[in-house]
């Protein structure tokens, strides 16, 4: 990784849509706007959970934390133009991870994360985490019969295969997880009059 620079947060604006990524802190995108309009939180509501970042799945290869080297450790830049983006993090639990942000439409960006590993797994994947504010809602198309509350308590609704998440700041905060098999690899969440999807296309998987 000689050659290669560690930088400073990098922005990333098409049209009325910009996003921040951080370098020095695993990469991760600390902020993504919409005509000024953020739609994720910042360090100021946690010091440490926030904007979106990578783990590895499943979480019972690492536990709690999240492993330093995926989440908050310095990645390397090694491409950055007007439009894209591409970063290398450390190796860390046996696992590299590169990311490349690219514009490939209008308010359409393409995050491509590549897994590299040092040893075998019976199981991997990658997982991103994204935090947003408690306001709005959050919703995905899932098969119900993999919805799990595996901690807390989640206030979540059903309605035709799709799982609905309302979140409001006004009530009491109470930490909860409820999960479920996607199926139709995408998830979104609605707040300001603006509408985020994520959209799952492909990954990648590479044993060296």
């Amino acid at each position: 990784m000689s050659g290669y620079t560690v930088a400073d947060e990098v922005w990333l604006k098409k049209d009325q849509l910009s996003i921040a990524v951080d370098p020095k802190v695993g990469g991760r995108v600390t902020a993504l706007r919409y005509k000024n309009i953020e739609l994720l939180t910042g360090s100021e509501i946690h010091p440490i959970n926030f904007g979106s970042t990578l783990w590895i799945s499943p979480q019972s290869l690492w536990d709690w934390p999240p492993i330093a080297a995926h989440d908050s450790q310095p990645y390397q830049v090694i491409k950055s133009g007007a439009q894209n983006l591409s970063l290398e993090g450390p190796v860390g639990a046996g696992v590299s991870v590169e990311k490349h942000f690219s514009w490939t439409g209008h308010d359409l960006l393409q995050l491509d994360y590549k897994l590299e590993t040092t040893k075998d797994f019976e199981a991997l994947a990658a997982w991103e985490v994204t935090r947003v504010p408690i306001e709005g809602l959050a919703f995905a198309p899932v098969n119900p019969e993999t919805i799990k509350i595996v901690f807390g308590k989640v206030d979540y609704q059903l309605s035709r295969d799709t799982l609905w998440l309302p979140l409001d700041s006004k009530k009491p905060l109470i930490e909860g997880k409820v999960i479920a098999n996607g199926t139709e690899g995408w998830l979104a969440y609605v707040n300001n009059g603006l509408l985020y999807i994520k959209l799952l296309t492909r990954w990648l998987y590479s044993s060296v």
